[in-house]
């Protein structure tokens, strides 16, 4: 066979081939490619609500690997990391998890509560104030922020965060902990006291030290009123 019949022997077959694939080949594999990588977050959290850190670090290693911009993936990853006490890692998945969808208010407002747990109000309240400029409505954001403002001992933004937060979900026990201690620490106990019962209902638990601050303080409120 000469040249010119290999050369159209060639182009026949190619043709053929080209023919007989689908137009979407190349979309379907990355849509084959997504669809694993979402099924390796939905496992992923699984094993993040049952506690389990690691198998589920195991399955967004899994998911990224196979979409490196599913940004959910990054974004679990970096809570699962924070509650294994990996903040460095933590910050670093939602740092790429925001570049990859800058407009989820909800990673703003995870990455705020990392910076929050590192000690860096700066850094928290600007990602904070990001994630509800992009969704007044996020609950946590303004827990999050809310225990900023305590921090800095403004109780009062405090007391009006965790409000704010309350009317968008009444179920979140640690903001009812949260807005109580703010009420202590203004001297309102009784309604301090409501909100850790609250609390308590809900399932959440205060620490020693607010246990601590509660008994000491109604001394103080009791002799305060009597005047």
């Amino acid at each position: 066979m000469n040249r010119k019949s290999i050369f159209e022997s060639c182009a026949i077959f190619l043709l053929i081939v080209c023919w007989y694939l689908p137009p979407t080949a190349a979309a379907q594999s990355s849509s084959s490619r997504s669809a694993t990588a979402a099924s390796y977050i939905e496992r992923g959290n699984e094993w993040l609500a049952k506690g389990d850190l690691k198998r589920a670090i195991t399955a967004y290693d899994l998911a990224i690997a196979f979409d490196s911009r599913a940004a959910a993936a990054w974004n679990n990853r970096g809570i699962a990391r924070q509650k294994e006490d990996d903040p460095d890692g933590a910050l670093a998945d939602f740092d790429r998890a925001i570049a990859l969808a800058p407009q989820r208010a909800l990673y703003y407002s995870n990455r705020g509560g990392a910076w929050l747990l590192k000690g860096d109000l700066g850094r928290a309240l600007s990602d904070l104030d990001r994630a509800l400029a992009l969704d007044p409505r996020l609950a946590e954001a303004r827990n999050h922020r809310g225990v900023i403002w305590m921090a800095k001992q403004d109780f009062t933004r405090a007391v009006a965060d965790f409000d704010q937060a309350l009317k968008l979900n009444t179920r979140l026990a640690n903001i009812y902990g949260n807005r109580g201690f703010a009420r202590l620490m203004q001297g309102k106990l009784e309604e301090a006291e409501s909100d850790f019962a609250r609390c308590r209902a809900l399932g959440g638990k205060l620490t020693p030290a607010t246990e601590k601050l509660i008994k000491e303080a109604r001394p103080q409120v009791a002799e305060r009123d009597s005047r």
